[in-house]
């Protein structure tokens, strides 16, 4: 209901997206600490949503792909938990030691 009203007052994708990372943050019990972080973490959620949404446009895909709990992690945050470690002579300026 909050949702309709919202959307009727013209701001409709940015209301849309915002309103999707509060859900998205309440279903996962995520909470941050500063308003910077919310932000910060917010934006890596609407690119991801943005992503999600061309890939899943694709005809030629068999698959559909959405958010999950790591929606809001960084690629550094994703690849600790897989357990990656950058060889010792890496030059990979994102390699995650």
């Amino acid at each position: 209901m909050l949702r309709s009203a919202l959307l009727q007052l013209g701001l409709k994708e940015q209301l849309s997206a915002n309103l999707d990372f509060l859900e998205h943050i309440s279903a996962h019990g995520i909470s941050y600490g500063t308003q910077a972080e919310f932000l910060f973490r917010q934006k890596i959620f609407v690119a991801n949503t943005e992503e999600f949404a061309r890939i899943n446009a694709n005809p030629e895909n068999t698959f559909t792909v959405g958010h999950n709990f790591m929606s809001t992690w960084t690629p550094e945050e994703y690849k600790k938990l897989l357990g990656y470690r950058a060889p010792l002579n890496s030059t990979d300026p994102d390699s995650v030691p």
